[in-house]
Parts: structure tokens; C-alpha cells; sequence
């Protein structure tokens, strides 16, 4: 009784691990062409353990219920097992028709007359527990229970004489295969004392065998295939921008982690028409290469799937019809593909051949693993990344040589002042500021502010902290200092590109040029203007003395008989000559021409001399108009100011004779006093002029003290 308590107990714990690994082999082999069979294997061996268990501990009665159902699984197991294996060695027999059928309908055979036993007796004669009295067609049974057997063993060490160099616990497999027919054999035939069934425990050992086997390689290959995406990373290749380059790279390091014969990387125009070779490496010739362009339109079913699928693995390339014709262009020797389309924004741009010739290995077929399968879109993904890449490299090749033509410096700095460590540099800072690219890039030692004009500094150092400090464009012009100690002038454009976690600009950007050339231009023309400006000053200066002068001459030989009015009209001569004489004194004195002002020569002179001087020169100029010119001093006004009485008299003057001028008839009143300052003992002359005249439009009232206006 000890015994079959133990077998219970055994069956048991065996039933509840393969369960577990049934929940295992469910998540992680069922889409796995390789493992077909393998988990209906598992569930077959499952249901034999349970049922097992329960023929140990049954009532008598009920033996024979159990039992039979046992037996059924019994009947099922060795077939599922053998189909199993044709798919895990990928024998050709797995094509076969009539194959798959006989191993449909033997055990169905098998189960109907094992069924209807009660009938005939003839594949059980009697159920008496614990055995059973085996019919005439049990011996039948056996036999193909037998046969696929003994297949099954043909499949397995062929199978493992091939591969345990690669892995020697492949050899686990074969002997926990062996061992669940060596209990059947002796059970069946009574060569064992215990009346038990132990086969189902011997099939657990077949599972836990694959299992282990299946996983170790699995681990090993998943761990090689991500070493291998690593170290393509990482390789100067894939980082430098240049396509050809990192296609070869990733064709071969693609190669040999896949362990296949070639791997191709291919590229395609916008419309998806031609595949252009970049890159073609051979495995056995251990050579890259490219190969002839490949028309796309000669398979649209192959082009449509690489548009709208992830991947396209193709195990045996020779018995899909809408792949022949691929077949034939890729090699006669090719028996499986792995196609992994290279993506850009959603776009096909290229794909990833990866080609499996015939081999001892593979001798019809390869079933792409799903780790292989990753592998492969993998790569496909990192060609898409050196595409991007050798894009950026070439637009940032073209972006330089574009800003080394610039007349200027563009420049990228870190908001860090004083610093404003630059980033970035174009070429043109040699010839701006004296330094190389090199020489200013990351060098906190050089700081932009000391190259600042100390002049402009204090301006520039504000308005810096008025706009690109809280994330304004900055505009302005300021000196700098050269690495030769030159100076120049230089004109900015700068802006914030990037922004802190706080919203601080952290990254600034912008563009220098040299505006000296210009600056002097400008100077010069304003040099020129101011002269031409006071020159045409000038000229309509000497208009009012030298009409004077005309004037008082004219009156002097009119009246030689008066010896009184002569005198007066010299004194009067005398005085507008003086103020011709200022006015040619200060057309010589060309330092004031340049500066584009007269210098004032403040002094005492006589109010009265002065008011009597400027009303004789309007008298002049009134002339015979019909105007009454009125005079209107006021009585407190001082005897002697200070100030420049050339300069006062002509301000006045020109107030007076623009009223002339614009007064055809009526008056013209000249009111001139002190207004007291807040200053004690100072006085401000204050001059005004009323007139019957035209008058000024308001609009022109702006520009009543431009000059000629």
C-alpha cells in the first residue's frame, strides 16, 4: 500500500509542475513554429499523470472507467509525440499528407476499438484490479505505439548528432525520451513487480529535459543577440554620420549574431519602386559588398507587405508561390528570409534582408525564432536611426559651411553670465574677433563681457539683464576688443532658445558682424552734412548784414548833404559790417564747420546799442512796405547783460525779418524785457514778435527752429 501511495503522491507533484510549465510554455512557445506539437504534448502527458494517480487509489469498481479513459491518452501521447519531433528537427516528413493523416486517424482507430472493448474484448480481455488482461488487438496497438517510437528516437539522435557540439544538453532530451518507453515496455509486459503504470513520470522527465534544453539556448541566444545590438551602438560607425559606413557595420555585426549566411541592407525611393543595395555582407566569404538594384514591381504582393507588416519571415522560401520569383533573384541556394522593413516617419525607406542558404543545419527550412525575429527589426530600427543621422551630419556639414561664408560669427552660449560660456562658434570668429572656434568653445576662462568695450560694457551688461535674461530678443550695437587689442565695432542679434525647469533661458543663440566699416561711413556722412548744413546756415546769415549794409549805404548817398544822417548811417554800416565780419570769421573757422555748431563767446554788451542796431537793420528792410514797425522795451530792463550779442542779434533778426517777409501790410511789434530768474541778480532777456501777418500753419509749428525752416 506504501507504494501506491507514494505513486499517488508523485503523480501529484509531477501533475502540478507540468502545469506550471504548461503556463509557461503558453506565454512564451505557442507562437513558435518549432514547438508545435509540444504543448498538446504537454497536455496529453498531463491528463496521462492525473488519471494515473487516480487508477492507484480508485475503487475497484471504477477501475475500469479509469482506466480505459488512460489508456485513451495512452493512445494519443506517442503520436502527438511524434509529430512533435517532425517539427523540432524540421524533417521533411512534416510535408507529407498521408503522414499527417495516418497519425490523425491511428489513434482515432485506436480509441473507437478501445471504447467499444465492452463489445468485443479484444483490446482488453478482462479489468480485474489492479491489471488487466491484454485482447489480441493490444499487441496491434503496441506495435505503432512501438513504431513511433522507435521514428521518434530516429528524429531525436539525428537531431542531437547534429547539434551537441553547439550544446551538449541537447543530449538530456534524447535520454529523457528513452526513459517513459523503457517503464511502458517493462509495465506492458509484466517484466516489472509493482502493478503500476510509472510511464507518465517518465515523460515528465522528457518535459523538464526540453525545458531546460530549450531555455538555456534561448537564454544564450537572447543574450548574445542584445550583446550584439550593444556593441553596434557603440561603435564609431554608427555615430559618425556617414551611411555606408554604419550600413556595413550593422549588416555584418547582423550577420554573425543571426549565425546566418547573408545579410543585406537595402534602400528605396519615395514612391517604393527600387530597392538600391547600400551594404551586402557575406558570412562565409567574410566580405561586404553591394549588389545589382532590385525592382520592387516584380513582386507587388512582397512590396504591399513590406509597407503594412513589421516583419515577413519566411521559413521555407520555396513553397510560398508569391516569394518564388524572390527566391530566384536572391540565390538558387537560399531556403529561408527574414525581411525587416526599415521605417522613417511611418514611410517604408529601406529593409533588412536577412538570408538563410542550405546548410547541414538547415537543409529545407529555418524557423525564424522569435528572438531572431526581434533581432532583425531591431537592426532595422538602428538603420533607420543611422539614416537620421547621416541626414543631421550632412544638414550640420552644410549649416557650417553656409555660416563659415557668413561676414560674421554665429554662436551658441550657455545663460551663465559673465561667462556666457559659448557652445557653439562658426568660423568667422577668427577674422571678427581674433579667435578660433576651438579657442572659444568651452573655454570659461575667455569671457565675453571681457571682450566688451569698457566704454559699452555698463550699457551692454543692462540691457543683456533687460531682455535675454527673462527670455527677450536682444538687438544692439557696442564696441569689442580683438584678440590683437584692435577694436571694432559690432552689431548683434540674439534670442533664447532653451528654457529651465523654472523658465530661466539656459541656452542662448545669435549672430555678430562687423559694422566698423559702416560706423566710419556713417560718421563721414555726418560729417558732410553737418558742413553743407552750416555753410547753407551761413550763407543765410550774411543776407541780413549785408542788406543792412546796402541799404545804409544807399540812404548815406541820398542824404550826403546831412552830415548828421551820413554819420548815423556809417554808425549803422559799422555795426551790421562787425556782424558780417562774425559770421565770414566763423565760415573760416572750420573746426566749428566739422562740428556742425558755433561756439557762443558770452560778453558784457549794451541792451539799448543792440535794440537800436536791429531796429535800424528791419527799417532797411521794411523798405516802403505799408508796415508800422513798433518797438516795445520795457522800461526796467537792464542797461548791460552778458551774453554772446552776435548770436542774440541774429535769433532776433531772423525772428524780424521772416516777419517782413510774410507781412504785406499792417504792423510788426518788437517787445523785448527781463524776466527775473530764481537766482538772485540774474536776469533772462525775453524777446517776442507780433506780427499782422499770414501767420503759421499749427502743423508747421514742429519745425519752427529747423534750419531754413
Amino acid at each position: 500500500m506504501m507504494g501506491e501511495l507514494t505513486l499517488f503522491t508523485a503523480s501529484v507533484i509531477v501533475a502540478g509542475a507540468i502545469a506550471l510549465l504548461l503556463a509557461k510554455i503558453r506565454d512564451s512557445r505557442r507562437n513558435e513554429p518549432r514547438l508545435s506539437g509540444f504543448y498538446a504534448l504537454s497536455v496529453g502527458a498531463l491528463v496521462w499523470v492525473v488519471l494515473n494517480a487516480v487508477t492507484v487509489v480508485v475503487n475497484p469498481e471504477h477501475f475500469p472507467y479509469v482506466y480505459t479513459a488512460k489508456v485513451m491518452f495512452v493512445c494519443i501521447v506517442p503520436y502527438v509525440n511524434l509529430w512533435f519531433f517532425f517539427n523540432f528537427t524540421e524533417s521533411k516528413l512534416v510535408r507529407s499528407r498521408p503522414l499527417r493523416c495516418a497519425l490523425v486517424a491511428i489513434p482515432v482507430v485506436d480509441i473507437a476499438i478501445l471504447v467499444t472493448n465492452p463489445l468485443h474484448h479484444l483490446f482488453f480481455a478482462s479489468f480485474d484490479y489492479p491489471y488487466t488482461v491484454k485482447g489480441p488487438v493490444f499487441g496491434i496497438h503496441y506495435a505503432f505505439i512501438v513504431a513511433a517510437g522507435i521514428i521518434s528516437f530516429v528524429l531525436v539522435f539525428r537531431y542531437i548528432f547534429k547539434k551537441f557540439r553547439q550544446s551538449p544538453l541537447i543530449i538530456a532530451t534524447g535520454i529523457g525520451l528513452f526513459a517513459p518507453y523503457a517503464f511502458n515496455a517493462m509495465y506492458s509486459f509484466n517484466l516489472i513487480e509493482f502493478p503500476h503504470d510509472m510511464t507518465p513520470l517518465g515523460y515528465f522527465v522528457t518535459i523538464i529535459a526540453f525545458i531546460y534544453f530549450s531555455d538555456i539556448s534561448r537564454i544564450d541566444t537572447s543574450r548574445e543577440l542584445s550583446n550584439a545590438l550593444a556593441e553596434l551602438t557603440e561603435l564609431p560607425a554608427f555615430s559618425a554620420g556617414i551611411l555606408e559606413d554604419a550600413a556595413s557595420v550593422i549588416a555584418k555585426t547582423g550577420c554573425a549574431a543571426l549565425k546566418t549566411h547573408r545579410v543585406g541592407i537595402w534602400m528605396t525611393d519615395d514612391e517604393a519602386r527600387i530597392f538600391t543595395s547600400v551594404a551586402y555582407y557575406d558570412l562565409a566569404k567574410e566580405k561586404s559588398s553591394t549588389r545589382n538594384d532590385f525592382d520592387l514591381l516584380r513582386s507587388i504582393h512582397y512590396a504591399d507587405r513590406l509597407k503594412s507588416e513589421r516583419l515577413i519571415a519566411l521559413s521555407d522560401i520555396r513553397t510560398s508561390v508569391a516569394y518564388k520569383d524572390l527566391a530566384d533573384d536572391f540565390g538558387q541556394d537560399v531556403i529561408a528570409m527574414l525581411f525587416a522593413p526599415i521605417r522613417l516617419g511611418g514611410a517604408l525607406a529601406g529593409t533588412i534582408s536577412v538570408e538563410q542558404a542550405r546548410c547541414a543545419e538547415f537543409m529545407l527550412k529555418r524557423e525564424w525564432t522569435r528572438e531572431e525575429q526581434n533581432f532583425a527589426s531591431s537592426l532595422a530600427d538602428l538603420m533607420a536611426l543611422a539614416i537620421e543621422s547621416a541626414k543631421r551630419h550632412t544638414l550640420m556639414r552644410r549649416i557650417e559651411t553656409m555660416m563659415s561664408n557668413l561676414p560674421g560669427m554665429v554662436y551658441q552660449c550657455r545663460n551663465d553670465p559673465p561667462d556666457f560660456t559659448f557652445t557653439f562658434a562658426s568660423e568667422g570668429s577668427q577674422e571678427l574677433l581674433g579667435y578660433s572656434p576651438d579657442e572659444l568653445k568651452g573655454n570659461s576662462a575667455l569671457r565675453f563681457f571681457d571682450m566688451v568695450h569698457p566704454e559699452d560694457l555698463e550699457a551692454l551688461v543692462r540691457l543683456n539683464a533687460e531682455t535675454l535674461s527673462v527670455g527677450k530678443p536682444l538687438e544692439t550695437t557696442f564696441r569689442i576688443v580683438t584678440k590683437d587689442g584692435g577694436v571694432k565695432w559690432i552689431w548683434e542679434r540674439s534670442r533664447a532658445v532653451e528654457f529651465g525647469a523654472d523658465g530661466v533661458p539656459s541656452l542662448l543663440e545669435g549672430f555678430y558682424t562687423d559694422i566698423t566699416a559702416q560706423r566710419r561711413l556713417e560718421a563721414a556722412e555726418l560729417a558732410n552734412r553737418a558742413k553743407s548744413d552750416f555753410l547753407a546756415n551761413m550763407s543765410h546769415e550774411i543776407r541780413t548784414p549785408m542788406n543792412a549794409i546796402l541799404g545804409m549805404t544807399d540812404l548815406a548817398a541820398r542824404n550826403i548833404a546831412s552830415r548828421e544822417a551820413v554819420q548815423n548811417y556809417l554808425a549803422n554800416i559799422a555795426s551790421a559790417g562787425k556782424q558780417l565780419l562774425s559770421i565770414i570769421n566763423d565760415i573760416l573757422d572750420f573746426s566749428k564747420v566739422e562740428a556742425g555748431a558755433i561756439e557762443l563767446m558770452p560778453d558784457k554788451y549794451s541792451v539799448h546799442s543792440m535794440i537800436n542796431d536791429i531796429a535800424t537793420m528791419i527799417h532797411v528792410r521794411i523798405g516802403n512796405k505799408p508796415l508800422d514797425f513798433v518797438v516795445d522795451d520795457d522800461p526796467e530792463l537792464p542797461g548791460e547783460m552778458i551774453g554772446d550779442v552776435i548770436r542774440i542779434k541774429q535769433v532776433i533778426i531772423n525772428l524780424l525779418t521772416n516777419a517782413v517777409k510774410f507781412t504785406k501790410e499792417g504792423h510788426i511789434v518788437f517787445s523785448i524785457g527781463a524776466e527775473r530768474s530764481e537766482t538772485e541778480g540774474v536776469c533772462r532777456l525775453k524777446v517776442s514778435v507780433c506780427d499782422t501777418g499770414i501767420g503759421i500753419r499749427e502743423g508747421d509749428l514742429d519745425s519752427l527752429f529747423g534750419s531754413f525752416s
